[in-house]
């Protein structure tokens, strides 16, 4: 029983380095051919990922903080509240 689930294993974890294998020298044949329209493809979309990023976070991240902030503000301020009036 012990020796079937192993080898059931074993098929399965070969199946996948065998995919991963395929992946990987697809990519490299795909750099190798237009190496020139590759990197500019690259660039490109890294670029505009990180201006798409920046943006996004100059518009979210002010609200965000406020939102932060007050609910900081609440649990600090309930937690005096009840230290005040446990000394009382």
């Amino acid at each position: 029983m012990k020796g079937e689930n192993m080898n059931n294993t074993f098929k399965k974890v070969t199946a996948v380095a065998m995919g991963i294998a395929t992946a990987i020298g697809t990519t490299f044949a795909a750099f190798a051919e237009g190496t020139d329209a590759v990197q500019t493809a690259l660039s490109s979309g890294a670029t505009s990922v990180s201006t798409s990023l920046t943006n996004t976070l100059t518009t979210v991240l002010p609200i965000a903080l406020g939102v932060i902030g007050a609910v900081l503000a609440a649990k600090f301020g309930i937690r005096i509240i009840k230290s005040f009036m446990a000394g009382r």
